[in-house]
């Protein structure tokens, strides 16, 4: 349904928004491919640091935790709000803090 939805919206960020919901959708369905080829298809910049969330809980998601750790870093520095930069933060602290048990084993 989203899908269809994108092919008639003009506006930028409402397709953006809807790509975002779209990808959250895809990412709970185990779609991790499709859900990248979703987020990667955004051009507005000004929703960068919260696709960097999403790409980070795909790679999450997917045990790719370098990966994870990276996009949730570039997600802060390319957040222009604070309440995405908060939820950025208590994410990548748990996913090292899990990368550091992780290596200690």
């Amino acid at each position: 349904m989203l899908k269809n939805i994108l092919k008639n919206v003009k506006e930028e960020n409402i397709r953006t928004f809807i790509s975002i919901k779209l990808a959250r959708i895809q990412l709970q369905n185990n779609q991790i491919k499709k859900a990248l080829s979703t987020l990667n298809q955004i051009k507005l910049h000004g929703w960068n640091g919260l696709i960097n969330l999403i790409r980070g809980d795909i790679f999450l998601k997917n045990n790719q935790i370098k990966e994870s750790i990276l996009m949730y870093s570039q997600g802060i520095k390319d957040s222009e709000f604070d309440a995405i930069k908060y939820i950025l933060n208590i994410k990548l602290n748990r996913v090292s803090n899990y990368q550091g048990i992780k290596n200690e084993k």
